[in-house]
């Protein structure tokens, strides 16, 4: 998966996990199931794993 689209898939979930009481019906595809929140911890799983990837590389590379 592109690492915008991993991001963007992410920021949808922002404002609605931060502030439960700030935007209701903010998703326009209704609240997020299991399924969605399954997908949400993969994808911030695989970003976390690239940047420490990341910071391993620059950090042994100096």
């Amino acid at each position: 998966m592109e690492e915008r689209f991993e991001v963007q898939l992410l920021d949808r979930f922002y404002i609605l996990t931060r502030y439960p009481d700030a935007l209701p019906g903010a998703l326009p595809e209704g609240l997020s199931d299991a399924q969605d929140a399954q997908e949400a911890l993969t994808t911030a799983r695989n970003i976390l794993a690239r940047v420490e990837q990341l910071v391993q590389d620059v950090t042994h590379n100096d």
